[in-house]
């Protein structure tokens, strides 16, 4: 079972009721390409200011879709659907991995939180000394 997120930006021109129609023509569809399991979980982030202008809108309306399917065709037939949508301004998916990321960050601060020093019922108590490894 994989699963996915569908990030879509749509128009900040739409009321609410032609957002949630439109909101549920996106279910819809991924409902009818098949090989969806379970439910679809909507997250909604509101209207946010997009990094670029894009079909004269600098403004969008952010909803992000959850789902799990076995079928690899999915997202060829949502994309498909989403392209010729005019109320969609961008849309991008991505493949959820289960496995948890690696931290990239200074490794000094990492080996330490290995080690013992960095146990402490509360942060008032932890050692943390100088990062600066510049020095």
């Amino acid at each position: 079972m994989r699963k996915y997120e569908s990030i879509v930006v749509f128009s900040p021109e739409l009321n609410k009721g032609q957002l949630s129609e439109q909101i549920s023509k996106v279910k819809e569809i991924l409902t009818n390409a098949g090989g969806v399991q379970g439910d679809i979980y909507v997250e909604e982030w509101g209207k946010r200011k997009i990094a670029y202008t894009v079909k004269k809108q600098t403004m969008g309306y952010y909803v992000c879709f959850y789902y799990e399917s076995n079928n690899t065709k999915i997202n060829e037939d949502l994309n498909y659907n989403l392209r010729i949508n005019d109320s969609i301004l961008k849309f991008q998916t991505h493949f959820v991995s289960d496995k948890p990321a690696k931290y990239r960050g200074n490794m000094v601060f990492v080996n330490l939180a290995k080690s013992n020093e960095m146990i402490a019922p509360d942060v008032e108590g932890l050692n943390i000394p100088d990062l600066n490894v510049n020095e």
